[in-house]
């Protein structure tokens, strides 16, 4: 993200409530309020542009001034925020607050009182940190109050702070490995992440489920051994962790309030390795039951279409309910138009690919091509470049259907030129069999040709390369002579 789009991302993570409260916050303020034209011109926003900012933004002197008044308004928010959030969860925030007041009128016991309530609350809400910090506090009252109890207070708070130093260890050690794997999965290099498994068995070795009750050092060793399972190849135990995440999510209902946004994300996780293992037992259940969770902000809004149209997509393709796929693209294709601007180019264009792959299998050429040039002719970055590899075979197995051989003759050399670069065998048979087919004329000739692109797909192995599910099945279609759906 770019240093210039802070406010933008800002401005479009506050949730409805939150704007309402800035704005009336805004209100009981004298004086220039020239900021909020700002804010105003920046919600309106769907990209940020600073060129399209300044274009939008009338007064002169609000424009001489830009840098100050985006600085001004920035702080502006974060203010508002921060007092929003003390109303929202004030009891917790007060009793620190009353603690404190209570402490320099030097009102020791209320002061204490106040303390161990918000010790209370700092525990049901799994706030480690602000828990040792109040039992540091509760330990320094304790010796000012003349009580015959002082050294068994003070030794109690003191036990209590060890566990909780104990807890946060956890959590710290735990999160450090995970961010680790997180990093090397990301990157999917094969020999940094073989160097990092390597480097880190000894720490596997001794990782066990938290003893503590910790949340989040519980979240964070699942999902290391998520993650590690995962790296190993090994995929149903890998789906055990993550299954364990949310199950640890719904143990919490009050934390699921507080974020409902990586609930989502965590379950959206979890669905999505059920699906290459087939596991859609509770697919639809789960997926309905998200989709009901408010949404806490536009850009969790976003996410939520985002992650769950895809995994639905997935998994009516991967369940062979093909109707029901294509009925769900015009829902597909209006959240594209309202979010594409603030996903990730790799999931838009994965959502492009899966619907150009519904298209082909229901032999509905000419929707598959168009869908297919939103791949080819896109003016983004693309980060998936197995998608763009093989969306040009894709491309010159739809013209073969289209009956457009002159095209297949135009586009033959461009696409060996893009693909010339590491050339996969795979890609290699298909350019070899698509290169004759259009001019084998005779039924015979052109059956044994589909044997031999067949035969030669059999031999390669399956090891998740992208479109050889895809080129397989429409082979053995014209093999068979039936439809693409009726040969998976």
């Amino acid at each position: 993200m770019k240093k210039n789009s802070f406010l933008f991302h800002l401005i479009h993570s506050l949730t409805k409530p939150e704007k309402r409260f800035f704005k009336l916050q805004c209100s009981l303020q004298s004086g220039d309020k020239n900021y909020l034209v700002v804010f105003d011109a920046i919600e309106k926003m769907e990209t940020y542009s600073e060129q399209e900012l300044l274009k939008s933004i009338k007064k002169q002197n609000i424009l001489k001034n830009l840098p100050v008044y985006k600085n001004y308004l920035y702080s502006q928010i974060l203010k508002s925020l921060r007092i929003y959030k003390e109303s929202k969860e004030p009891e917790l925030f007060n009793l620190l607050l009353e603690a404190e007041i209570l402490e320099r009128k030097t009102l020791d016991i209320p002061c204490k009182d106040r303390l161990e309530k918000a010790l209370k609350l700092a525990f049901k809400n799994h706030s480690y940190s602000i828990a040792i910090l109040i039992l540091m506090q509760l330990a320094k009252i304790a010796t000012k109050i003349q009580r015959k109890s002082i050294a068994k207070d003070v030794e109690e708070y003191y036990r209590q702070g060890i566990e909780v130093m104990n807890a946060l260890q956890e959590e710290f050690h735990n999160s450090k490995i995970y961010y680790k794997l997180f990093i090397a999965k990301r990157e999917a290099d094969p020999e940094k992440i073989k160097t990092l498994l390597d480097d880190l068995n000894l720490e596997f070795e001794r990782l066990t489920p938290p003893k503590s009750g910790n949340f989040y050092a519980s979240l964070h060793y699942f999902h290391t051994m998520a993650f590690l399972c995962m790296l190993r190849k090994k995929a149903k135990e890998s789906n055990t962790y993550f299954k364990e995440i949310v199950d640890l999510w719904e143990a919490h209902p009050k934390l699921i309030a507080n974020d409902t946004y990586r609930y989502k994300i965590h379950v959206f996780n979890y669905l999505q390795n059920c699906s290459p293992l087939r596991k859609y037992e509770e697919f639809e259940e789960t997926l309905a039951k998200l989709r009901k969770v408010p949404s806490s902000s536009p850009l969790e809004e976003k996410a939520t279409f985002s992650n769950s149209f895809y995994l639905e997509l997935i998994y009516y393709m991967n369940t062979n309910q093909w109707e029901k796929a294509k009925a769900i693209v015009p829902e597909i294709e209006a959240g594209l138009k309202k979010y594409e601007a603030i996903m990730t180019p790799g999931r838009v264009t994965s959502y492009h690919y899966n619907i150009t792959v519904l298209y082909m299998t229901l032999e509905e050429f000419e929707t598959a091509q168009d869908w297919l040039n939103k791949i080819l002719h896109s003016d983004r970055a693309e980060p998936r470049k197995d998608i763009q590899r093989s969306a040009r075979i894709l491309e010159l197995v739809i013209h073969y259907e289209l009956g457009n051989d002159r095209v297949i003759d135009y586009l033959f050399k461009s696409v060996r030129n893009k693909l010339r670069s590491n050339l996969l065998p795979f890609e290699e048979i298909c350019l070899k069999y698509l290169k004759d087919l259009p001019y084998t004329l005779s039924g015979a000739a052109k059956q044994k040709l589909f044997k031999q692109f067949n035969d030669e797909l059999l031999n390669l192995p399956n090891d998740g390369i992208l479109g050889l599910d895809e080129i397989s099945n429409w082979v053995k279609s014209k093999l068979k002579k039936n439809e693409v759906r009726r040969s998976l």
